[in-house]
């Protein structure tokens, strides 16, 4: 379209595309105008684009005439339009252009955090892996400790393996020598004084 400043734009976007040219081809079947060359455009707030004869003659002051929003406000597409609304009209290859560089730059600083998560990843895995060597041959040699335990037992199944005597109350204690000595307190006969003793047999002797 041939915009009011003699600037060049273009409708990038399918659904601005079909609706300016159906606008076009009701006005051109009406005859109102024969040569839309150097007609001024505007864009709605509800996304639909029309031409200035139409604003003009107030066809759409109370609602759109695509969408029947009530009230549409308007705005002239030409380079007065906010950045973000121009975007909608400019070519594709100018689109391209202006944020190639940014979409670079993007695109290696996502490879470059990608390939760092996957190496810092693989680096834990790899030491996991080492723990998870080390933790199977601990258990292999308790393992074979086990057994030989084992064979010991079923070679001497009446030999105490902690070298500890079972003692009559079915126990084993450390102190072989404390076991001995409170054995022998608790069966040995309390000795008497000796010389009460020497002194009752006298009395026995000499009859009184």
């Amino acid at each position: 379209f041939n915009l009011v400043d003699g600037s060049y734009f273009f409708i990038s976007s399918h659904y601005f595309f079909i609706s300016s040219s159906s606008h076009l081809a009701n006005h051109i079947d009406r005859g109102v105008f024969t040569s839309p060359q150097n007609t001024t455009f505007y864009l709605s707030n509800c996304g639909h684009t029309c031409c200035k004869e139409c604003i003009d003659k107030g066809r759409l002051s109370d609602k759109c005439s695509r969408c029947s929003a009530a009230a549409p406000k308007f705005v002239t597409i030409d380079r007065s339009l906010v950045s973000n609304l121009q975007v909608l009209f400019k070519k594709t290859c100018l689109l391209l252009a202006e944020h190639s560089e940014e979409l670079e730059s993007s695109l290696h600083f996502q490879s470059n955090q990608r390939a760092l998560r996957i190496k810092g990843q693989q680096e834990h895995i790899k030491h996991q892996e080492l723990q998870l060597v080390e933790l199977q041959s601990q258990v292999t040699t308790m393992s074979d400790e086990i057994k030989m335990v084992r064979r010991k037992c079923d070679e001497n199944p009446r030999v105490d393996h902690f070298d500890r005597p079972f003692f009559p109350d079915g126990n084993r204690r450390r102190d072989h020598g404390d076991y001995s000595r409170r054995h022998a307190r608790k069966v040995a006969p309390r000795r008497e004084n000796p010389s009460a003793h020497d002194h009752s047999e006298e009395q026995h002797q000499n009859g009184g």
